[in-house]
């Protein structure tokens, strides 16, 4: 598979995406305002796991949870938002630091392409201060961004990708369903020893 071809479909559906994603803005800030403001932090049900210590998984509408449910239940301070159109409401406080990639749940796109810069800011996150947790999400919490999940626990943790995946995502989030093209790349990636660029066998297939 070839970055050129992933680029020129996921160029193609950009449109379609962020048009669908911003029809469903509206919506999802209308419910999370609903819902937060009916109860308390402490009540609050979010749907997002600890994958490992200092790690999550989740779904938008959890990365949408006010500041004092976020920080001071979850001790979230960096975000990882994996997709087009998504609400980022924290953008502007100075409390979370997100990164950003416009990936797209298809079997054509090509995730492995964000995996270096997606595992460089969690891992930066992580070594800065020993309290700093990391959330990471799309809109559900079950595909693109349980790649870049199972990606990090590939390279910065040594595990391979049915640890990652089944092993430890899955386990830990059972929701978590990665597209079985998403699947073959990471299976790639383990091939290609979590590098982009080589001149193993693996690397000519990518």
């Amino acid at each position: 598979m070839k970055t050129q071809q992933f680029r020129a479909a996921a160029n193609t559906c950009h449109k379609t995406q962020t048009k669908n994603a911003n029809a469903n803005n509206a919506a999802t800030t209308k419910h999370i305002n609903s819902k937060m403001s009916s109860s308390t932090p402490q009540q609050q049900a979010l749907d997002m796991n600890k994958i490992i210590d200092r790690i999550y998984l989740g779904c938008e509408e959890a990365a949408c949870a006010p500041l004092e449910v976020l920080q001071g239940e979850f001790g979230i301070t960096h975000i990882v938002t994996c997709g087009f159109g998504l609400l980022q409401p924290h953008l502007k406080s100075s409390k979370i630091q997100y990164h950003k990639i416009n990936a797209i749940d298809l079997p054509v796109y090509n995730i492995l392409q964000h995996m270096d810069s997606c595992v460089q800011f969690i891992d930066k996150a992580l070594t800065e201060n020993e309290t700093n947790c990391v959330l990471i999400h799309c809109q559900r919490g079950i595909s693109r961004s349980a790649a870049i999940t199972v990606g990090y626990l590939m390279k910065s943790k040594g595990m391979s990708f049915a640890e990652a995946y089944y092993g430890t995502a899955k386990k830990k989030r059972p929701c978590v369903k990665v597209n079985s093209a998403f699947q073959e790349q990471l299976e790639l990636y383990e091939k290609m020893k979590c590098t982009l660029k080589g001149e193993l066998p693996a690397h000519k297939q990518y």
